[in-house]
């Protein structure tokens, strides 16, 4: 995955960039013409005015065009029905220029340093291109610049054929328009589509895009905002279509110094679509990056679409993690989906969005780059399905892990392949549905939370994967009621998992490799078919029960093989495994078939008490549960049971005979 360089420009470069264009700009030749007032009469460029001959109203043809208008007007017309060589179209004073154009009107003069409305001067002035078709001579770069206050607005009748030209849109560094430019037509460009906005000190929003872009090489959008941490405005609006369908263009959106108040710097609204169909590798990069502050770079609002034949990659580089690299309220179709970044990369998934990939979601596992510390995903509502894996954390080696979080507060999310995490990452489970065909896999240094109202399913198994040595980490804690496991429950050496509320699992086996190995249980009913011990490991497994809750099991007698090792219950397994019970009561473990005389001595012997003498233990019977309770209490012998029955007697032979 190709990064983009979060520093493309600095402050001094880009306005020494700028200012040598309009040096450049200034040397040009020029020609000056007036437009007419009346809409119904406006001003004609035509082939009479011999513009392509040399000569326009008696002047030398010129490299800039300039309009203007007579002294106290404020709106003019005028109507291009000819090609001529012109490299810009600027207006000279302040006020509105309309402009209609003859289909097939030609523009350029090949010179690669040519501007289309590059408004240097006036404030205030404003042009609207009402129709027509434009095309654009090769070697024309298709730039609206614009100084302070200034905007071009294309409407939906108008189009532009850009000649395999890039076509560039940027607000000057002061610029403060809410609005640089409006396109609402067609825009033809087989190169790349490009917008560049910067706000020193005020709300600016440099291209609302509702028409329609296509053909595209790529799509490349970044915003600047170095002084006003506070700015609103975004580098482009898009309610309309953008196609990007070439395979060899870098498609991205970077965001610098974005406030905490900021749009982003591509806002995908209400009917805005983003379509990149080709195959490139690199995907579309999502960079908010240089800044403390760095805010939003992609938006996603409800109603807008954005479908990725590739990747889409986001990375943050921020001290503050309370700004999102992007929000998503709508749809996003991709190949994968990938959060890195230096630091705090953070992505808001709203209650109305839909996220749907072929492949993996990587939270901070991105394994193209090791710069993928401390990602998070903040899943807050939606319908979002995951091809393949959900995969969060990364391993750059076999001694450094890298720690990202997954916070699911509500919605349904259905991933098709395993949930992963690494390291020292976490998931977090507090409100809606989680939905996993494969595995769930929490490393030894890791945590599943499952809290609130939320519940999840795996068809799979629920494993702890040894990696690392934490022997005091709980790595699994699910406080809800109704999840289910389709497959069986496996901890390693240091695996711990804690339920507080009741779930049945009785068709679950828990496989304990033992050492500190711990189930506790903190609240409600919990049902398993047996625990396992590994064979010839002389390990303890703990059970840990609080007052109230209970742990009932289907039977002590298993054998099964897993991962290469054979396993047992208790009562026949080899070696000297042990069952630690901390906290032991009556009416707290309960079995429905203990199995033979022997396993249940076995069994026996091999439990400890913490505190309390186990002389007396047993499996009692309960005819009205159907099993058997593991209990402390002492059974009476035969003799003791005839004492007892003989005392009974006595005791009503008295109470008749005082009647």
């Amino acid at each position: 995955m190709k990064i983009i360089n979060t520093h493309l420009f600095t402050k001094n470069l880009f306005l020494g960039a700028f200012a040598s264009a309009l040096m450049a700009t200034s040397a040009f030749a020029s020609s000056t013409i007036t437009l007419s007032s009346d809409k119904n009469n406006p001003t004609v460029w035509s082939d009479a005015m011999n513009w392509n001959n040399g000569v326009i109203n008696g002047e030398t043809s010129a490299d800039i065009a300039y309009m203007t208008l007579a002294e106290g007007q404020t709106v003019g017309y005028l109507t291009i029905d000819s090609d001529f060589d012109a490299s810009n179209i600027i207006p000279s004073v302040a006020g509105e220029y309309h402009i209609t154009v003859a289909d097939g009107f030609t523009m350029g003069t090949g010179n690669p340093s040519n501007r289309l409305f590059f408004n240097a001067s006036a404030t205030e002035a404003h042009i609207y291109v009402d129709s027509g078709k434009w095309d654009v001579n090769a070697g024309t770069a298709i730039v609206f610049g614009n100084a302070s206050s200034q905007s071009v607005t294309f409407s939906k009748d108008t189009s532009i054929d850009t000649g395999g030209q890039e076509f560039k849109v940027r607000s000057s560094y002061y610029a403060n328009a809410n609005k640089v430019a409006t396109l609402a037509g067609t825009i033809n460009t087989s190169n790349n589509f490009q917008v560049f906005g910067n706000s020193a000190s005020g709300s600016s929003t440099t291209v609302v895009l509702s028409g329609s872009v296509n053909n595209a090489k790529s799509l490349q959008v970044t915003y600047y905002n170095l002084y006003n941490e506070q700015n609103v405005g975004s580098a482009m609006e898009l309610t309309g279509t953008v196609n990007v369908v070439r395979s060899d263009g870098s498609s991205f959106v970077t965001g610098y110094g974005i406030g905490e108040n900021s749009k982003a710097t591509l806002l995908i609204k209400d009917g805005g679509v983003l379509n990149i169909t080709n195959s490139s590798a690199s995907g579309f990069v999502v960079n908010a990056a240089s800044h403390e502050d760095s805010g939003v770079a992609l938006e996603i609002q409800e109603g807008g679409t954005m479908n990725l034949a590739n990747n889409i990659a986001l990375y943050g580089n921020s001290l503050n993690t309370n700004r999102a690299v992007a929000r998503i309220n709508g749809i996003l179709n991709a190949n994968q989906v990938i959060l890195g970044g230096a630091k705090n990369t953070r992505v808001d998934v709203g209650s109305t969005a839909k996220i749907t990939t072929k492949g993996n979601f990587n939270v901070g596992s991105e394994t193209y780059t090791d710069n993928t510390k401390g990602a998070v995903l903040n899943i807050n509502g939606g319908t979002h399905t995951i091809g393949a894996n959900l995969n969060i954390g990364y391993r750059q080696d076999n001694n450094v892990y890298t720690g990202s979080v997954v916070n699911i507060n509500g919605g349904t999310t259905t991933i098709k392949g395993a949930l992963k995490t690494v390291g020292s990452s976490n998931i977090n489970i507090t409100a809606g549905n989680v939905v996993v065909n494969g595995n769930i896999e929490v490393a030894t240094h890791a945590k599943l939370i499952v809290s609130g109202t939320s519940t999840f399913k795996t068809d799979g198994n629920l494993l702890v994967v040894h990696a690392g040595n934490d022997t005091a980490n709980t790595q699994v804690v699910i406080n809800t009621s109704g999840n289910k496991i389709g497959g069986h429950i496996y901890v390693p050496e240091t695996g711990k998992i804690e339920v507080g509320a009741s779930n049945d699992w009785s068709n679950v086996d828990f496989y304990a490799r033992g050492g500190a190995t711990k189930l506790t249980i903190t609240g409600g009913e919990l049902k398993l078919n047996t625990i396992l011990w590994a064979d010839n490991k002389n390990k303890q497994f703990t059970l840990d029960i609080a007052d109230g809750a209970k742990l009932i099991l289907n039977t002590i007698s298993a054998d099964r093989t897993f991962s290469g090792e054979t396993y047992a219950g208790l009562g026949g397994v080899e070696g000297n495994a042990t069952l630690k019970i901390l906290n032991f009561d009556e009416n707290k473990i309960f079995v429905i078939d203990v199995g033979t005389e022997e396993e249940q001595s076995v069994f026996l012997s091999r439990v400890t008490f913490t505190g309390l003498d186990k002389e007396n233990l047993h499996f009692q019977y309960d005819a009205t549960a159907g099993g058997y309770w593991l209990s402390n209490i002492a059974v009476p012998e035969p003799a003791e049971w005839a004492m007892i029955f003989g005392g009974i007697a006595l005791a009503l032979a008295i109470y008749r005979r005082r009647k």
